[in-house]
C-alpha cells in the first residue's frame, strides 16, 4: 500500500502543529509534548519553523523528539540546536544502533562510528539537551566482540557527554523480506505463524533467536539490566523529591560502579542483582 503514496514523507503544516500544541495546553494542561515519529528531522527547516513559531508566540512547553538520525544531527549547527533548547526541547532519541562499523553497514545506516562520536560531542555543548541513545544487539552474524565494541562506544559517549542517556538495548527483530531477514532465515529463523506468536516475538526480553549462542544470550540478559544504571537517568529524571524517587536515585548511584564495570567488560557472572532488579520493578508498580 505504501507504494501508492508519493512522496513518502508528508509534513504537517507548521501552524497546525503549533496550534495543536496550544490546544493541548489550553484544554488539558499539557506541559510536555513528546513527538513519536520514525524520523522527526527529515526537513530541518520545517522543524526550525515550528520552533521559531513557538518562540514568537512565547509558548512555554517541554518537547522531546523520538526519531533523530545521526546524519541529521551532523547537519544541525549550533544556532539550530540553541533554538531547540530555547523553545523547550529536552530530549532527542537517537538511533546509534551499534559500535561496530560492520554491523552499522549491515543496517545500511549510512553513518560511521566516528560520526556517532562527533554528534555526541556536539550535543554535549548544549547543556539543556539530553542525547538519548537507542541501540540494537543480537543481530544475525554479530559477534560478542562486536557487542563489546558497542558497549565500549556507549561508555565513551557517557564519558564525553555525562548528561546523555543509554536506554535498554533493543533485541534485533526480523523484518520479513529485508536483507537481514533473509540472513536470519538462513540461520534458522521461522516467521510467527499467527498473531499470538507475533505477540510473543515482540516481547523485549525474548532472546530466543536461533542464531544466538547461550553465551550471547547470557550477555544480552545482563546488558538489559545494567543499561538502566550506567548513566545519570535517575538523577536527571526523578526530581519530585518523593521518598520513592529518592530511594531509586540512591540505589542507582550505589549500583552504578558495578553496572559500569559489567557494561564495559561484559562480565555477566554472579548476576544476582538481576533478581533484585525484577523484584524492585514489581514493587514499584505496586507503589504507584
Amino acid at each position: 500500500l505504501y507504494r501508492e503514496f508519493t512522496p513518502k514523507w508528508v509534513p504537517v503544516a507548521t501552524a497546525e502543529i503549533v496550534d495543536h500544541i496550544a490546544f493541548l495546553q489550553r484544554e488539558y494542561g499539557a506541559t510536555n509534548i513528546y513527538f513519536y515519529d520514525d524520523d522527526s528531522f527529515v526537513n530541518l527547516e520545517h522543524v526550525k519553523a515550528v520552533a521559531t513559531s513557538l518562540k514568537q508566540r512565547n509558548m512555554q512547553v517541554k518537547l522531546s523528539f523520538r526519531g533523530a538520525r545521526v546524519d541529521e544531527i551532523l547537519r544541525m549547527d549550533d544556532e539550530f540546536l540553541d533554538l531547540l533548547s530555547e523553545t523547550g526541547t529536552e530530549m532527542l532519541h537517537i538511533g546509534v544502533e551499534s559500535g561496530s562499523q560492520r554491523v552499522l553497514d549491515l543496517f545500511q545506516k549510512g553513518i560511521s562510528v566516528a560520526d556517532i562520536i562527533e554528534i555526541n560531542r556536539k550535543l554535549a555543548r548544549h547543556k539543556k539537551l539530553i542525547a538519548a541513545y537507542n541501540w540494537i544487539i543480537g543481530t544475525p552474524t554479530e559477534t560478542i566482540e562486536e557487542i563489546m565494541q558497542t558497549t565500549r562506544l556507549l561508555t565513551r559517549l557517557i564519558k564525553e557527554n555525562p548528561r546523555c542517556f543509554i536506554f535498554q538495548p533493543n533485541i534485533f527483530r526480523v523484518v520479513p523480506g529485508s536483507v537481514l531477514g533473509e540472513t536470519a532465515k538462513e540461520m534458522g529463523y521461522r516467521s510467527p505463524a499467527n498473531l499470538d506468536e507475533w505477540i510473543t516475538a515482540e516481547i523485549e526480553q525474548n532472546i530466543s533467536s536461533p542464531w544466538l549462542s547461550d553465551e550471547v544470550k547470557k550477555l544480552i540478559a545482563m546488558l538489559q539490566v545494567v543499561a538502566y544504571f550506567v548513566d545519570e537517568k535517575a538523577a536527571l529524571l526523578l526530581n519530585t523529591g518523593s521518598i520513592k524517587d529518592c530511594l531509586i536515585k540512591f540505589a542507582s548511584k550505589l549500583y552504578r560502579p558495578l553496572a559500569r564495570f559489567r557494561f564495559k567488560t561484559g562480565f555477566s557472572g554472579l548476576l544476582i542483582e538481576a533478581k533484585l532488579f525484577f523484584l524492585a520493578q514489581k514493587l514499584l508498580k505496586w507503589w504507584r
